[in-house]
């Protein structure tokens, strides 16, 4: 380890950062910029963005002569700010949680708070030479307001909640557009997406190394173990040999080969992807999603035309691949929305389901007077042995005008998910 990195980890807590983290040691080094991580201005105008009230506003300022004051700390800072939008972006986590300071000068809190504000005048800079509507920074900055309040309210500090979250929000990269909000990601996910070059046609393969359970979903997820193969994948310059991911949602367990005369490599690791996220008590229609799509397809493209967006990507328990098991009404908005897009397996479990449903990841179910259609079913399935996960959902660009006709999904690709096993059996569950 280096001495700088050293130095600047030597004032946390814990350690913040992934450890990818220290390979930008040295293009932060070379940039030799001894201005301060942010001027009184420019602080100022963003407590004035943000509305913040005598007490906070006090705190900040003391807290930002107290951080120019200590070298070391000043250097952290503004190395975090290197790592989260300088040479890499949010969605690289190469931060991954909030900048815990030792007991020092600066208040740990209000330190993890500065560091978010201290990307807000880059960001804003940023919006201003792409020609973005400033309606989107208020946005963000509305939001970020909102997890400033709730830190203050549930410790009576000043600093921030949800950390990892608002850099997103201190950085501007929330989009609203239509019903759904969107922003720009990184693809780090375990598989790689291929269009044919004929028919337009899409296909995941699985990575190397993924451990599959019965169902065609991540070994151990809900903490089950229940191991059936572990993929494999060998390319070269003419074919691609791996594990197919059916488009409803499960990794098969035959091989299947891609001749690379006929597919294309359209998406792999660290390929930039459109996020989107739907709103509590947004509209969820196809025609909304559609719309919504188009706007963020334009946006995009014309704000960010150095990125080659070719899909929208979103982790969510509305596309977990279970869903044709517990949704009993055959209408339902949810399994309409979902049959749309492309589904893969994701890793997060039921807890997230459970928290949006139920608001308690682990309610008592033999307790819970269901109040929806969606609690019965959900209620009925996990009691029958079922598990649910999170699915991974994604949809492509140039595919947009065919929202709403199931592009992806094939009646053999239903077919052959639908006599997948997914009841578990509790003597299944993992106990380590």
């Amino acid at each position: 380890m280096n001495a700088f990195f050293d130095d600047m980890l030597s004032c946390l807590e814990t350690s913040c950062f992934d450890k990818k983290a220290e390979d930008h040691v040295p293009s932060y080094l070379s940039i030799q910029d001894d201005s301060p991580f942010m001027t009184l201005a420019a602080l100022e105008d963003v407590m004035d963005r943000l509305e913040l009230d005598a007490r906070h506003r006090r705190v900040l300022l003391d807290a930002r002569d107290a951080i120019l004051r200590q070298p070391t700390i000043h250097a952290l800072i503004k190395f975090l700010r290197h790592v989260i939008i300088g040479v890499a972006h949010p969605s690289h986590w190469l931060v991954k949680g909030a900048p815990l300071l030792k007991q020092g000068d600066v208040e740990s809190s209000a330190f993890a708070l500065m560091a978010l504000l201290a990307l807000v005048p880059a960001s804003l800079e940023t919006h201003r030479a792409k020609g973005i509507d400033p309606v989107h920074a208020d946005f963000n900055l509305g939001h970020l307001k909102g997890y400033i309040k709730q830190h203050h309210d549930k410790h009576g500090t000043v600093g921030v909640e949800n950390f990892g979250w608002c850099t997103y929000l201190a950085s501007l990269g929330l989009i609203k557009l239509g019903c759904l909000q969107f922003m720009h990601h990184v693809f780090t996910d375990r598989f790689r997406l291929y269009r044919h070059r004929q028919n337009q046609a899409l296909c995941a393969i699985a990575e190397a190394g993924v451990t599959v359970r019965t169902d065609g979903q991540f070994d151990g997820i809900n903490g089950v173990s229940q191991p059936a193969f572990t993929t494999t994948l060998t390319c070269d310059e003419r074919r691609c040999k791996g594990h197919r991911v059916n488009p409803c949602g499960s990794i098969e367990k035959e091989t299947t080969t891609l001749d690379l005369k006929h597919w294309q490599l359209v998406i792999r690791k660290d390929d930039p992807v459109i996020d989107f996220h739907i709103p509590s008590k947004s509209a969820y229609g196809v025609d909304d999603i559609k719309q919504a799509f188009n706007l963020a397809k334009t946006f995009f493209n014309t704000h960010y035309p150095e990125y080659d967006y070719q899909a929208f990507w979103c982790v969510s328990w509305l596309y977990s691949p279970q869903l044709p098991w517990f949704i009993r009404k055959p209408t339902s908005n949810i399994l309409n929305i979902a049959r749309q897009g492309y589904v893969l397996p994701a890793t997060p479990g039921q807890e997230s389901l459970f928290t949006f449903v139920f608001q308690h990841a682990s309610p008592d179910l033999d307790k819970h007077e269901p109040r929806s259609s969606l609690e019965r079913d959900v209620i009925a399935f996990v009691k029958q042995g079922g598990r649910i996960n999170a699915g991974l959902y994604l949809y492509g660009l140039q595919d947009i005008d065919r929202f709403g006709t199931r592009p992806y999904v094939t009646p053999g690709d239903e077919k052959a998910f639908m006599k997948l096993p997914h009841m578990i059996k509790e003597e299944t569950t993992c106990t380590s």
